[in-house]
């Protein structure tokens, strides 16, 4: 049912994400830390205030890509264990050789992620105002 979905999704996305959090956080400006540290700034300050901001990019950019991940993981999810949704009609019609279900099931889950992405877009123009202000790249789709 849902569950299997949810972990599969989970499981592809997971790993990538705590792995590039991880990996922007150790290259938080070191100069910058130390600074706030001899100021006499606490770790949870240096965390909110040059931890954080540094690493939101990178974590941005880690759920635009894994909004495919997540997405393959469902659909597949649905092939497997699953008697709805739209991994079993798209799974249903190819086995039928209904051409036209499998591209509106297609069509439907480019459009999921479509919107998604967007979100995600939405979501970093909040987060990052200063990166649009620097000219950070963006693609416009």
């Amino acid at each position: 049912g849902l569950t299997s979905k949810v972990a599969l999704a989970i499981s592809l996305t997971s790993i990538v994400a705590l792995i590039t959090a991880y990996q922007a956080a150790k290259d938080a400006d070191k100069d910058l830390q130390a600074l706030l540290f001899s100021m006499g700034a606490s770790k949870h300050q240096i965390f909110k205030r040059v931890i954080t901001p540094s690493t939101l990019p990178a974590i941005i950019a880690t759920f635009r890509i894994n909004i495919g991940f997540a997405l393959v993981g469902a659909v597949v999810g649905e092939f497997i264990s699953s008697q709805h949704g739209l991994g079993h009609v798209i799974y249903v019609a190819s086995s039928l050789y209904d051409l036209n279900t499998v591209w509106a099931g297609l069509f439907t889950l480019m459009l999921v992620g479509f919107i998604f992405y967007h979100m995600v877009e939405i979501t970093e123009q909040r987060l990052l105002p200063w990166k649009q202000q620097m000219g950070g790249s963006q693609i416009n789709v």
